[in-house]
């Protein structure tokens, strides 16, 4: 009797870390997506990205607002470039790079698109603000060390290319469907 007052709770706790779990990654995915990458520039944003990829029975894409966070390169516009995709809330890839920051950016944006692209650039690049535009969005993101985006509300989505010579490291804008749930990762 005293067993099953122990493992009953024991696997009600597992049954509901692997709903959270589960959820962290809402494909159910292993390994980080890769698929192709196609950005041309944008309007509202620094690049228009087009995402593809498939794993699976599922087949993922959309075009999204992008930014560029790698500086050194110029990329290759309205070609397909392979990516692979991760998600910036808990990402093993450029991880000198303040993602918190970068999310409060794209969830407070103030002023232009080129505002807003050096906002990212202080962040992913130590490119200096322009003017007090781009430095107010810099000295919020600051005060928001821990910020984490929340249903509703954008998450960069990283991607990195097989080939830095004629593509670079780029973000684009996700909308959350939950909390912490990211399903690039």
């Amino acid at each position: 009797m005293k067993l099953v007052k122990v493992v009953i709770p024991i696997l009600g706790m597992l049954v509901v870390l692997g709903i959270f779990v589960g959820s962290a990654n809402a494909w159910g995915y292993n390994a980080p997506p890769t698929g192709t990458l196609t950005v041309v520039d944008g309007v509202n944003s620094y690049f228009t990205s087009t995402v593809y990829f498939q794993r699976g029975y599922n087949v993922f894409q959309g075009v999204f607002p992008g930014w560029c966070v790698d500086t050194s390169v110029i990329m290759a516009r309205g070609v397909p470039h392979t990516n692979t995709f991760y998600c910036s809330l808990d990402t093993p890839v450029l991880t000198n790079i303040n993602w918190a920051a970068i999310n409060y950016i794209l969830n407070h944006k103030q002023g232009s698109v080129t505002e807003v692209q050096y906002a990212i650039w202080y962040f992913s690049n130590g490119v200096t603000p322009l003017d007090p535009t781009v430095s107010a969005m810099i000295i919020a993101a600051l005060a928001n060390p821990g910020y984490k985006p929340c249903t509703g509300q954008i998450v960069a989505i990283i991607g990195i290319p097989s080939d830095h010579v004629n593509a670079q490291d780029t973000i684009f804008e996700y909308t959350m469907c939950c909390c912490c749930c990211c399903p690039f990762g």
